[in-house]
């Protein structure tokens, strides 16, 4: 079936819900310029690893309900105080809802991500490159 420029522009963002912390927490897909834009600031603030998968979660982590973000800048400390399993768990349920990368590649990464702090290269989840 070919869609029509309205159904096209009418279109809703993808949402997936991820089990995480107990329960159930609900990731977004984020517009093209959103995307975007957590992309170049993950290269123009130079954003470490930790700080990537807390901009990544601020920015898809919604209310099931209301689509509404559920955290801000403000929780990126609080972010980074909680468990690194569910946190990467959501950021890559993240970057798969958003189209980086498909699983076997997300999982890669994330077992890369300890190569990555003890100074080896590895891919580079953080603005979505391989």
């Amino acid at each position: 079936m070919s869609l029509t420029r309205e159904q096209i522009l009418a279109s809703q963002l993808k949402t997936r819900d991820v089990e995480a912390f107990g329960g159930i927490v609900t990731v977004r897909e984020l517009t093209a310029s959103e995307a975007l834009a957590l992309r170049e600031r993950a290269k123009t603030d130079s954003l470490n690893e930790l700080s990537a998968a807390a901009a990544w979660i601020i920015a898809t982590v919604v209310d099931r309900e209301t689509k509404q973000p559920l955290f801000t800048e403000a929780d990126t400390s609080a972010i980074l105080q909680l468990g690194n399993a569910d946190i990467n768990r959501l950021c890559q349920e993240a970057l798969l809802v958003n189209g980086i990368g498909d699983r076997n590649q997300i999982e890669a990464l994330a077992k890369n991500s300890l190569a990555n702090r003890n100074g080896d290269s590895a891919s580079d989840w953080r603005n979505g490159s391989e």
